[in-house]
């Protein structure tokens, strides 16, 4: 039934859809992340070498207009601070979107490791960086919670 949902979807804005295995292109580590969307893995495109993450999200667990309203926003963004969606797979039980890898932890961790190192340049470069995305982001009519 969601696979017919996914005709609102304008395919054009992402890389690519696919009603594939996502294991005929990926090469998943067995290692992951577990969220109340799903799963997070690091994924290595079998042709290309490119280590990306994949969101693997429960569609039991997910709201669909929600995860559509997520792919189209994703879809529409080009910005070196904010991640790029690459592909888009569906099967039965899942959804698999395929994005940037971010390593490095979050900001809060970062923030918290720099102790009382963290000097006024720092910080300058990483509002300079948050707020440059956000200027795009709303420049984009999109608003986050």
């Amino acid at each position: 039934m969601d696979a017919l949902k996914f005709d609102k979807i304008d395919k054009s804005l992402l890389v690519s859809y696919k009603k594939d295995n996502i294991l005929n292109e990926y090469e998943l580590e067995k290692t992951s992340i577990d969220s109340t969307f799903g799963i997070l893995k690091k994924g290595i495109h079998i042709k290309t070498g490119k280590v990306r993450a994949i969101k693997i999200i429960f569609k039991r667990r997910y709201n669909f207009t929600n995860f559509l309203n997520m792919i189209t926003i994703y879809s529409k963004l080009s910005h070196p601070n904010i991640t790029h969606l690459y592909e888009f797979f569906e099967d039965k039980l899942q959804y698999y979107i395929v994005m940037d890898l971010w390593t490095g932890g979050n900001l809060l961790n970062r923030l918290c490791a720099y102790k009382s190192h963290f000097s006024e340049i720092d910080a300058g470069k990483i509002m300079k960086q948050v707020l440059s995305a956000m200027s795009y982001i709303h420049s984009n009519k999109i608003i986050l919670k």
